[in-house]
């Protein structure tokens, strides 16, 4: 794979995490995750519908700049973090040290969950309002911990007992209930939660 933009010279620390991170998310088992966790049934079928066909011509990498259309190195970095394989911060590292390193008003748009007012925005608009209780409902802990976390693709399943699929299921079931923009969906058999634009 290409390091960065033509000519840059990256530090040897930053080319051993991009191409860890390329070998992690080339497989057709990374691919499969992408596909079925994270892109949407929309994206799916610009990408022709089916996952072995799509996989075949384009790699796992070559999906997501289809769909994206970003470069190599961002496209690995974008992959990397939605499949849990990268944090924030190192991300953030990642395409600080290849020059993609967006300015904060050019980031991707982000939900924004305010407990005070029980309102859940996206793109300035009220996409959802939470009861807001004396004692917190399973669905503001969710998206308290989202906030908190600052809409990251993916967090930890925030709810007391994380073993409980079903009590997880049931709150991501009220919680997408009219939900037009954004959708929760459980992962790692409801060890974490991610959210992706509907």
């Amino acid at each position: 794979m290409h390091n960065g933009p033509k000519d840059q010279v990256l530090h040897p620390k930053v080319v051993d995490e991009l191409q860890t991170q390329y070998l992690r998310i080339k497989a057709a088992v990374s691919a499969a995750m992408l596909w079925e966790r994270v892109l949407t049934p929309r994206e799916r079928q610009q990408l022709g519908g089916d996952l072995e066909a799509s996989y075949a011509r384009l790699g796992t990498v070559g999906m997501w700049r289809q769909l994206r259309g970003v470069s190599q190195v961002r496209a690995v970095v974008d992959v990397a973090q939605v499949l849990g394989f990268l944090d924030e911060t190192k991300r953030r590292w990642l395409l600080r040290e290849v020059g993609e390193e967006l300015p904060p008003h050019d980031l991707p748009d982000r939900p924004s969950w305010r407990p005070a007012t029980g309102r859940l925005r996206w793109r300035k608009q009220v996409i959802r309002t939470v009861r807001i209780l004396s004692r917190p409902s399973n669905v503001r802990m969710i998206l308290d911990a989202f906030e908190e976390a600052g809409w990251p693709p993916r967090i930890k399943n925030p709810l007391r007992n994380g073993r409980d699929q079903q009590q997880l299921h049931q709150a991501l079931r009220s919680l997408n209930k009219g939900l037009k923009k954004i959708h929760f969906h459980a992962q790692e058999g409801g060890r974490s939660i991610t959210w992706t634009i509907a």
